[in-house]
């Protein structure tokens, strides 16, 4: 009789122990766009980003832009980023302040018109690879929005003649965390 009522009481205990350690998982996969982006830009602009959140520290974020300005210099570009995160907090919930490097490779397709008075075309494309780091704070709203605000500096590290690549960063992502 002892024997059964202690093999009741340890399956009770153990049921227990296995119901309390059963949570939901931490969703670790957002996606966003830039707010900004759209704000800033009077061309046709599309952007997006994906992160994924690998520990309760670190993130790795892949992002992808096209611009079709269209304008006289300019017929589109396309940019394609990868961003580790650093999430001072200690949590798997990606909010909070972050530090961020990047990578990005940039591709180009220029026309120029001659000045001489013949109109002239001149196309070219142009590829270039900007490095930097962003800092920043990401909020988690109601029903898994995430709001990501960031500044920082990027730089180009190919053509360092080419002055006008180099420049502060700001922007405003909403996002989806799934």
């Amino acid at each position: 009789m002892k024997t059964k009522i202690v093999l009741i009481t340890a399956t009770l205990l153990m049921s227990f122990n296995i119901f309390a350690q059963q949570t939901d998982p931490p969703k670790k996969n957002i996606i966003k766009t830039d707010l900004l982006d759209f704000v800033l830009t009077t061309n046709y602009h599309l952007n997006a980003s994906y992160e994924r959140l690998m520990s309760k520290h670190a993130g790795l974020e892949l992002s992808f832009s096209f611009d079709n300005k269209d304008d006289a210099y300019t017929n589109y570009k396309a940019t394609a980023g990868v961003a580790f995160r650093y999430y001072f907090t200690d949590d798997y919930k990606a909010t909070g302040l972050y530090f961020s490097p990047f990578m990005r490779g940039n591709f180009s397709h220029y026309r120029r018109y001659s000045t001489d008075g013949n109109y002239n075309l001149t196309k070219y494309n142009n590829l270039w690879i900007t490095a930097g780091v962003d800092i920043g704070y990401q909020w988690k709203l109601k029903n898994n929005i995430t709001i990501d605000a960031y500044t920082g500096y990027e730089f180009n590290i190919d053509k360092p003649n080419v002055d006008f690549l180099d420049g502060f960063r700001l922007g405003l992502k909403l996002g989806y965390r799934f």
